[in-house]
């Protein structure tokens, strides 16, 4: 398989659809039609709002109730899909498909260090 490309949270908007890519994100939601929604505070006082939609169906056999969690760090592997939805002209947040290849937990963060 190709190599994924570690990136931030807030790149994943500048990513072409088919790439894939690695990320470190916080659970802010989770609902069974629209998938894992990740997304991270530190965004905000960055000017960055910036989330990503994760497609897991497919994982959730092996994933872990607590991966699901809201505030739980999680590392993605996964690829960026086309978003008919989001064009220049539309404003923040910035909501990206993503299509997981693999989900695990990110275990202790400094969060201060990360940001």
């Amino acid at each position: 398989p190709i190599p994924s490309q570690l990136i931030l949270l807030s790149d994943l908007p500048k990513v072409d659809p088919t790439e894939k890519v690695r990320f470190l994100s916080c659970v802010q939601s989770y609902d069974p039609a629209k998938g894992l929604i990740l997304g991270h505070n530190c965004q905000s006082r960055l000017g960055a709002q910036v989330s990503a939609v994760v497609e897991i169906s497919h994982l959730l056999p092996d994933i872990s109730p607590q991966l699901l969690q809201v505030g739980e760090w999680v590392n993605v592997i996964g690829y960026v899909q086309e978003n008919p939805g989001n064009t220049s002209f539309k404003p923040e947040p910035q909501h990206v498909p993503i299509q997981a290849v693999m989900l695990w937990s990110a275990g202790a963060i400094d969060i201060a260090e990360y940001e």
